[in-house]
């Protein structure tokens, strides 16, 4: 999930879980009011109208109590019969959601019942002669005006309940704002650790990282487990930093070469000028030897000596140049025994046992001879000295498992490579020896692999040594140059 997405979907959770708290909040409060407002308003019209019909009532039994038969008094009552019924149907109305059925039935009653006293009140007075003297029974019209007095003292308490449920009501508000500022809080902490989690933490990341660049640190990596913006730059950030180590190797590695190089050529320039003087002295002295004498075969061997060193230094100096292969038709044989009559004299005078050992006949093999030679004389002349006096190196040719590749072992009987270091005895410039420069094992593999092959560094694991094992293939790489 993008860093942009999930701040939208932390701020529409806050305004999604606000916006509802608010609501909710919102709603009780009116509806609450709502209720309070309506339940006041109809209990103050129902005191309204039980007042007015307590007055009607007692307006109508004062005048029947002092009843004089007269047109205008009749009309009166007429008048205050409709005012009664009117007022308590409106209180009927009022009261419908206060009061319970049986209350309307027994108001109804009570009015009924005060209608018929009336009735036959007026009815007598209207038949009597006019010096009767009639009295006026006035329980109904009591026991109506009693019932409203209690339907008044009902009123009179859902109004004080309903000015406690207003102090209940005002606690219950009070608690949901509360809540809802707790939930806004919580939101916020919420967010702060969120936001401190994808964004501020990997920034700090990113920034000890890039402090960490700045000081060279090139193998340090930003941890940022994200899959987010941040995330996808602290996975470049690694790739820059990875990029910038491996460049930083090879301008080392460059470095190191060009430094070869000018080492290489001066040593050359060196050595030629001494092994020309040499091979010079050497034909001159087999010019004044007689044609049978036995010391002609050493001069011999010492011009060819020369020649090879003389050759091996030009591929020296190329060594740092590219290198392009010619792969034919070899015999195997003769190049090991050129290595080993090249090293037989430092051999012997080590007393080092020095051969060839071929055990199911391989001969021809297809490889460019010049540059084959020039590897294999690089590690027999570490394993020689690696061997060390009265030891033994071995050179053996054969077969392999695989019908499209041969190998070539160099073993010695030397105290072994420690595996901590196999992996760099090949690098330019590396070397275990006090006198050495790291560039014979390093010219080695650029030819074998050149070839296709690769060189494996194993231990004997009788007798301690090593084995350098050559595994080439049956049809090189011709023609390939390598740089």
């Amino acid at each position: 999930m993008s860093l942009r997405t999930k701040c939208a979907v932390l701020l529409l959770a806050f305004e999604v879980t606000l916006a509802v708290t608010i609501f909710l909040t919102v709603r009780y409060i009116h509806t609450y009011f709502d209720d309070a407002s309506q339940s006041l308003t109809s209990s103050s019209i129902g005191f309204a109208d039980i007042g007015r019909l307590q007055t009607l009532i007692r307006d109508e039994r004062t005048t029947l109590q002092e009843f004089e038969p007269h047109p205008s008094v009749f009309l009166r009552f007429t008048q205050l019969q409709n005012d009664i019924q009117r007022t308590t149907d409106t209180l009927c109305e009022v009261l419908d959601g206060k009061l319970e059925k049986k209350d309307i039935e027994a108001l109804s009653r009570h009015i009924q019942a005060r209608q018929a006293t009336v009735e036959n009140y007026l009815n007598l007075a209207r038949a009597a002669p006019a010096e009767t003297n009639l009295s006026f029974n006035s329980e109904s019209h009591l026991a109506l005006e009693s019932f409203l007095g209690r339907l008044e003292s009902r009123l009179q308490d859902d109004v004080r309940a309903l000015a406690d449920k207003s102090f209940v009501g005002l606690e219950w508000a009070t608690l949901i704002l509360s809540v809802n500022m707790l939930v806004g809080a919580a939101l916020g902490i919420i967010g702060m650790f969120l936001v401190r989690r994808w964004v501020l933490l990997p920034i700090q990341e990113l920034k000890k990282s890039t402090d960490e660049l700045g000081r060279g640190n090139l193998q340090h990596k930003a941890h940022v487990a994200s899959e987010d913006e941040l995330g996808q730059l602290a996975s470049a950030f690694n790739r820059m930093s990875s990029d910038l180590a491996r460049i930083e190797q090879q301008m080392i590695k460059r470095e190191r070469l060009a430094a070869m190089g000018e080492l290489i050529s001066y040593v050359a320039h060196n050595i030629r000028n001494p092994l020309a003087g040499i091979q010079s002295s050497a034909d001159a002295c087999r010019r004044q030897l007689h044609q049978d004498s036995p010391l002609r075969v050493h001069h011999d061997e010492i011009v060819y000596a020369i020649d090879r060193f003389q050759r091996w230094l030009r591929e020296l100096e190329r060594t740092c140049s590219p290198l392009e292969l010619n792969a034919r038709p070899t015999n195997i044989h003769e190049i090991i025994d050129n290595v080993i009559t090249v090293f037989r004299p430092m051999s012997e005078r080590r007393c080092i046992d020095i051969r060839r050992v071929s055990p199911n006949g391989l001969r021809c093999v297809k490889v460019d001879d010049r540059h084959f030679e020039q590897a294999l004389a690089a590690i027999v002349g570490n394993a020689i000295e690696a061997a060390g006096d009265h030891g033994r190196v071995t050179i053996e040719a054969r077969n392999d498992d695989d019908p499209a590749q041969w190998s070539l072992l160099v073993s010695d009987t030397g105290p072994g490579i420690p595996q901590n270091v196999r992996g760099e005895i090949f690098e330019p410039t590396y070397s275990t020896k006090k006198s050495g420069h790291g560039l014979g094992l390093a010219l080695a593999r650029k030819i074998v692999e050149l070839h296709g092959g690769q060189i494996i560094v194993e231990c004997q694991a009788e007798g301690g040594g090593t084995v350098f094992r050559l595994q080439m293939p049956l049809e090189p790489n011709a023609g390939l140059t390598h740089g």
